[in-house]
């Protein structure tokens, strides 16, 4: 019998993954809270990593080099020839996407809104407060806190920083925890931004 999960997308409905065993590929679909098929995603369901919480009615779907948006019946919006693995943050009609390089997109119409010049940063984690992205930037050759670490808050519609505070070394881990972004270390405790 295949491998299966189910995750939940906080809009009541839920991602049911099946192994394919004629095949090396999941199958994915979308399912109401009786476990009924509402309809089968074409590719992989990019669930992001931080939101507003607000249940979104946009899904966000990649597909080998190809990346688009479809309502929450499965009907497509619209389709990039982007190959994007990730979504970051999708708030306030925008998703910040890391594929080739970090970009936010209108999640209406596709349309880029900004892209992160630095190519040699990787996000390792996300956050949002609805208004900005907050992203752990790492230089792509290093794992964890290493000189060039840094914390920034971006401006989901124009990418402007808002502020930003460098990480290097630090033990630190971030938690988002009451509406706030906390920074706790053997030091104590800190609220950022």
């Amino acid at each position: 019998m295949p491998a299966s999960f189910v995750s939940p997308l906080g809009d009541g409905t839920f991602l049911r993954v099946t192994g394919d065993p004629s095949s090396d590929a999941d199958v994915q679909e979308v399912v109401d809270d009786r476990g009924g098929a509402e309809w089968k995603v074409p590719g992989e369901l990019l669930v992001p990593s931080a939101s507003d919480g607000v249940a979104s009615r946009t899904r966000l779907v990649a597909d080998g080099a190809r990346f688009g948006a479809f309502d929450v019946d499965g009907n497509p919006l619209w389709t990039l020839d982007e190959r994007v693995g990730e979504v970051l943050v999708q708030a306030a009609g925008v998703a910040v996407v890391d594929g080739d390089g970090i970009a936010a997109l209108d999640l209406a119409t596709g349309q880029e809104l900004w892209r992160r010049p630095e190519d040699r940063l990787a996000v390792s984690t996300a956050f949002t407060d609805g208004t900005r992205a907050i992203l752990l930037e790492v230089p792509r050759s290093s794992e964890g806190a290493q000189p060039g670490t840094r914390l920034v808050a971006l401006d989901l519609r124009d990418g402007k920083p808002a502020w930003s505070t460098v990480v290097d070394g630090d033990d630190a881990i971030f938690v988002a925890a009451g509406g706030s972004l906390l920074r706790l270390s053997l030091d104590g405790v800190e609220r950022l931004g």
